[in-house]
């Protein structure tokens, strides 16, 4: 299955026309404790390739569509994908700001 996927990815991010791209995340027995931990991953990734091309006005945008979907909770975010600190300012604790009482 890894091996697949593997030329699948090679074979999508080698096409250059569209702003699409394959990102993968691998579930096995070792990441088990972790939750999400392929979907974090697979984020990850992306997040890694937006950084590399270093379009600032994709990481404002990017930034502000977390924020206004998700609120004060985009930390929690945050937290699940740490490599959004690559191309956002979120932070992976709540703000000082944000009351979270109900």
């Amino acid at each position: 299955k890894s091996a697949l996927a593997s030329e699948i990815k090679n074979m999508v991010n080698s096409v250059k026309k569209g702003r699409g791209a394959f990102v993968t995340g691998k579930c096995d027995q070792y990441h088990s404790g972790e939750p999400l931990s392929a979907i974090s991953e697979a984020f990850g990734e992306i997040c890694h390739r937006v950084a590399q091309d270093k379009s600032l006005s994709l990481c404002s945008e990017i930034e502000a569509a977390l924020r206004a979907e998700l609120h004060d909770e985009v930390y929690l975010l945050a937290q699940i994908v740490p490599n959004l600190k690559e191309i956002t300012t979120l932070q992976s604790q709540p703000s000082k700001t944000s009351d979270n009482t109900n």
